[in-house]
C-alpha cells in the first residue's frame, strides 16, 4: 500500500504539473552506451545494499549507478544454466533464486555465480500494482499510445523504472530549473555586467548592449536614457556599466568602461546627470575603466579602477568635484596593484581591494594623503596565504570576515579584523576543488540574509556557511538554459530573491528554496572485506560505487589508504589503482557525495594486508645484516693485505710487469692458504740467505746447457713461489731470475770463448749456454758486452 501511494501522489504530481504547462519530471534513458544489453526486463527489485537487479531474457542485470552488469551463461564457463532468459526472481540476502525454463538455480552476490538450487523462488503476484499504475504513466505525453509499458519498480529515491517500446526509463519528480530572463532579442546576447537594488525596492539591471533596466518592486520595467530620464520603451542608455551604487544621499553613482563615472542625482522622474571621465588634468579621474564602487563612514565615495588603482571623489563645497588618486594625494598607493576587480571598506574603517598582483588593505584615513597601504601576495609553502595573486571580488559578511574570490585558487576567508588586516600574513582559510568546491574560479560574491556567501563560478554557483564551512554546489544541471555567468556582483534583496547576472540576461533565484538533496547514497565496495595479498602481489585493483540514481551531477568520491596517504584522493571514477605496496595491513576508506554534489557521511572501509616475501622478513634482514659485516669484515682484511703487499714490493721495487705477476701469485697463494709470504722476510736454517745463493748459482751451473730452464722450473727446484724467487733473487743475486739465468749463460759463454784455442764455433758455444738459437745468442751476448762473440774471442786471443 505504500508503494502504491506514493507512485499516485508521484502521477499526480507530474499530471498536475503538466496540466499547469509545467514539465516538472525527468525521464533517463538507459542504452548500451550504460552497459545495458538487454531492455526486456521482467521483474525489478532493489537490495539492502541498494542495487538493483532486473530478470531480463540475458540473464540477471545488476544495476550500481554507474553500470550496468549482466551476469549469465558464456560459451565454454561452467555456469549450470540451460538458458540465460530469468523470468522470475527472489532476494534472500547474499543470493538472489532465479528461475530459468523451469529450473531454479541460486545466484552468489559475492562469486557472482550460478549453481543450481533445491529452492524455489515465489511467485509474481498476478495483480501487481506496477501493472494498474502502468495506465497512469501512459497519460504522460512520452508514453501516450505505448499499450506495452510496464512498471518494474519503484527506488527509495521515488524513481519509477520502466519498460516500453522506448526501452528502460527511469522517470524522476525533479523541481523547475531556474532560467535567465533576457528583455531583449533572444538572436543577441544579452550579457549582464552591472546590478544593484536602490533604497526604493527597484532593482536595477545594466547590460553589455548599453541598456540599463529599472524594475519596480510593484512590476513593470523602465529604461535610463542618457540625460537621466526614464523610458517606458527599450531605448539605451549608451554607456556600459560595469558597476552601480546608491550613497546614503540616494544618489547614483554608474561606473562605466570606457566611460568614466556617471553621478546622477535624483529630479522629479529622473535624474539630473554629471559625467567624469580622466584627463591631464592634476585632480582628475585617472581611468575610465570603473569596476567597483564603495562609500566610507563620512560619505565618501571611492572607486576601484581597472588601470588606475584607487581614486577617492573629494567633493568641494563650491559643488566641484576632485579625485585623489596615485597621480597626488594618494602616493602611498602600491604601483603593482592598479588593476583593481573589487573592493569593500569593512565596518571597522579598512578598506580592502582585491587586484591581479594581490590584495590591497588600508585604514581610511580623515586624511587620505597620510593613508598607507598594505599588500597581501601568495606566499609559496604557506597554506595559510592566498593560494594566488589574481583576485576578483572581496565582500565583509555579517559575521565580520573578509572573503575573497580568486582567478584559481577558490575561495578565501579571515576572520582577521582592524589592524590585524594591515599586515603582510594574514592568515586565510582555502574553500577549492580539492574536495570543496566544483570550480577555482570565481567571479564575485554575495551574501544572503541567513549569511551564507554565495560565489559565482562561469558556470557554477557556490553557498558557503562560513560558520561551519559546509559547501554547496550548484552546477549547469541545476539551472535551465544555455549560459554562462558573468562577473555582475549578485544582489539579494530582504525577501531572499537574488538576482545574478548571466550572458543571456539576468537570473533570479530563491535562496531561501535553494537547498540540495539529502540523500545519503551507500557504498558497495566490490570486494571482501579483508584483500590479503601474496608476497609476489604487491598492487590492487578496487571497484565501488555510491548507490545514487538520480544524477543530477557526477558522483565526487573521496579516497584514502591510512598508512599510505597523508590526505584523501578525489576522483569521478568508481575504481582506484595501488601499486607497490609495501608489507602490512592498511585499511582503505571511500567516501562519496550524493548526485546533488553534497559530501555525505557514508564512509566504507575494507583491510588490505599484503604478507612479506623471505626477503621482506626481519630474520632476512638479520641475515642481510650479518653477511654484510662478514662482507665488510673480509673487505677490512683483503684491503690490510693488499696494502701490505704493496708495501713489499715498494721495498723490493720490482718492475710494473713484476709487480702485477707477483700480486697475481700472492693472491693465489692467499686463496690457497699458503704461507711463504710471511717466511719471506723469517731466514730459517733451511733457507738462508747463504743457502738461497749457492743453490741458485748451482742450479743454473748445472743446468746451463738446458735451454728449457724457465722461471717456473727455477721456482719449483727452490721450492718457493715465482713472486717470493723474485724477492729473493732481486736481494740476494741483484737481478730477477730471468736476468739472472741470462747473465749466467752469457758469462759462461764468455769463459769458453777466453778458452777457445781456435776460431771458436758460435753455434757450439751458444748450444752448450742453453741458447736454442745461435742468432739469438750473437744478440744477446753483444747486448751484454757490446761485442759479438767472434770479435770477443778475436780480443781475447790478442
Amino acid at each position: 500500500m505504500r508503494t502504491n501511494h506514493i507512485l499516485s501522489l508521484f502521477i499526480l504530481y507530474i499530471i498536475c504539473g503538466h496540466a499547469c504547462g509545467q514539465n516538472d519530471y525527468r525521464i533517463t534513458h538507459y542504452d548500451e552506451d550504460d552497459g545495458l544489453m538487454e531492455a526486456e526486463v521482467f521483474q525489478g527489485y532493489q537490495d539492502t545494499d541498494g542495487l538493483i537487479w532486473f530478470a531480463s531474457r540475458d540473464g540477471l542485470i545488476r544495476y550500481d549507478s554507474h553500470r550496468f552488469t549482466t551476469f549469465k551463461a558464456y560459451p565454454g564457463d561452467d555456469c549450470p544454466l540451460r538458458s540465460n532468459h530469468i523470468s522470475r526472481f527472489e532476494d534472500r540476502g547474499n543470493h538472489i533464486i532465479c528461475m530459468s525454463q523451469d529450473k531454479a538455480y541460486t545466484f552468489d552476490k559475492n562469486t557472482g555465480r550460478f549453481t543450481l538450487s533445491h529452492s524455489m523462488p515465489r511467485k509474481l503476484d498476478p495483480n501487481n500494482i506496477y501493472d494498474k499504475m502502468a495506465e497512469r504513466i501512459k497519460s504522460l505525453p512520452e508514453y501516450q499510445g505505448m499499450d506495452n509499458l510496464k512498471v518494474r519498480l519503484i527506488d527509495r529515491q521515488g524513481g519509477i523504472w520502466v519498460r516500453s517500446s522506448r526501452g528502460l526509463e527511469r522517470i524522476e519528480k525533479t523541481v523547475r530549473k531556474p532560467a535567465p530572463v533576457m528583455t531583449g532579442s533572444e538572436l543577441e546576447e544579452e550579457e549582464v555586467r552591472a546590478l544593484m537594488i536602490d533604497s526604493r525596492g527597484n532593482r536595477w539591471v545594466a547590460d553589455k548592449n548599453r541598456h540599463i533596466r529599472i524594475f519596480a518592486p510593484e512590476g513593470g520595467v523602465r529604461y535610463l536614457m542618457p540625460d537621466g530620464s526614464i523610458s517606458a520603451t527599450r531605448r539605451p542608455f549608451g554607456m556600459r556599466a560595469y558597476c552601480m551604487h546608491e550613497d546614503r544621499k540616494g544618489r547614483i553613482w554608474i561606473g562605466c568602461k570606457p566611460d568614466g563615472l556617471v553621478l546622477m542625482t535624483r529630479k522629479g522622474t529622473g535624474f539630473n546627470v554629471r559625467h567624469f571621465k580622466a584627463a591631464k588634468t592634476p585632480y582628475a579621474l585617472n581611468s575610465n575603466a570603473i569596476y567597483d564602487i564603495a562609500e566610507d563612514k563620512k560619505g565618501r565615495i571611492w572607486i576601484a579602477t581597472y588601470g588606475g588603482g584607487l581614486n577617492m571623489a573629494d567633493e568641494r563645497g563650491d559643488g566641484t568635484v576632485r579625485f585623489l588618486n596615485k597621480t597626488n594625494k594618494l602616493r602611498a598607493y602600491p604601483t603593482n596593484a592598479m588593476f583593481i576587480h573589487g573592493m569593500a571598506i569593512r565596518h571597522d574603517g579598512i578598506l580592502v581591494a582585491a587586484t591581479s598582483e594581490g590584495l590591497v588593505t588600508a585604514r581610511v584615513a580623515a586624511d587620505a594623503a597620510q593613508m598607507t597601504f598594505v599588500m597581501n601576495k601568495r606566499r609559496p609553502n604557506d597554506a595559510t596565504s592566498l593560494p594566488t595573486d589574481y583576485l576578483h571580488d572581496v565582500i565583509e559578511t555579517k559575521d565580520k570576515k573578509t572573503v575573497i574570490s580568486t582567478n584559481g585558487g577558490g575561495i578565501c576567508s579571515t576572520p582577521a579584523q582592524g589592524s590585524n588586516l594591515l599586515r603582510e600574513d594574514i592568515a586565510f582559510m582555502t574553500y577549492n576543488s580539492q574536495g570543496s568546491t566544483t570550480t577555482d574560479v570565481f567571479l564575485s560574491l554575495t551574501e544572503d540574509h541567513n549569511g551564507n556567501v554565495w560565489a559565482v563560478g562561469k558556470t557554477s554557483l557556490t553557498k558557503i556557511n562560513t560558520g561551519n564551512g559546509k559547501i554547496e554546489n550548484y552546477n549547469k544541471m541545476s539551472f535551465g538554459g544555455s549560459f554562462m555567468f558573468s562577473e555582475a556582483m549578485p544582489i539579494c534583496d530582504r525577501h531572499g530573491i537574488m538576482t545574478l547576472g548571466t550572458t543571456q540576461g539576468y537570473l533570479t533565484l530563491d535562496t531561501k528554496g535553494m537547498g540540495k538533496s539529502t540523500f545519503v547514497p551507500s557504498i558497495k565496495i566490490y570486494a571482501p572485506d579483508t584483500i590479503r595479498l601474496t608476497s609476489e602481489e604487491k598492487s590492487v585493483i578496487v571497484d565501488f560505487s555510491a548507490i545514487d540514481y538520480s544524477q543530477h551531477e557526477p558522483i565526487t568520491y573521496a579516497y584514502m589508504i591510512d598508512g599510505l596517504d597523508r590526505e584523501w584522493q578525489y576522483t569521478h571514477d568508481n575504481h582506484i589503482y595501488y601499486g607497490n605496496i609495501p608489507v602490512g595491513t592498511y585499511k582503505l576508506r571511500v567516501r562519496s557525495t550524493n548526485s546533488d554534489g553534497v559530501w555525505t557521511d557514508n564512509e566504507k572501509s575494507i583491510t588490505i594486508i599484503r604478507k612479506p616475501a623471505f626477503n621482506e622478513t626481519r630474520t632476512a634482514w638479520m641475515l642481510y645484516g650479518i653477511l654484510l659485516l662478514i662482507s665488510a669484515a673480509a673487505i677490512y682484511h683483503t684491503a690490510r693485505y693488499i696494502h701490505k703487499l704493496r708495501k713489499e714490493m715498494r721495498d723490493y721495487q720490482l718492475k710494473a710487469s713484476e709487480q702485477i705477476e707477483y700480486m697475481a701469485n700472492r693472491v693465489r697463494e692467499l686463496t690457497a692458504g699458503h704461507s711463504e709470504i710471511q717466511s719471506s722476510g723469517d731466514d730459517t736454517d733451511e733457507n738462508t740467505d747463504e743457502d738461497f745463493t749457492a743453490k741458485a748459482k748451482a742450479y743454473v751451473r748445472e743446468n746451463i746447457g738446458d735451454s728449457s730452464i724457465t722461471v717456473e722450473t727455477f721456482a719449483q727446484h727452490m721450492n718457493m713461489s715465482k713472486s717470493l724467487l723474485y724477492l729473493k733473487c732481486k736481494k740476494h743475486l741483484g737481478h730477477t731470475p730471468n736476468s739472472f739465468i741470462q747473465n749466467t749463460r752469457i758469462n759462461h759463454a764468455a769463459q769458453m770463448l777466453k778458452k777457445s784455442k781456435e776460431a771458436p764455433n758460435i753455434s757450439d758455444i751458444a748450444y752448450k749456454c742453453g741458447f736454442a738459437d745461435p742468432k739469438y745468442f750473437s744478440r744477446c751476448f753483444k747486448k751484454s758486452t757490446g761485442l759479438t762473440p767472434s770479435a770477443y774471442a778475436a780480443q781475447e786471443d790478442e
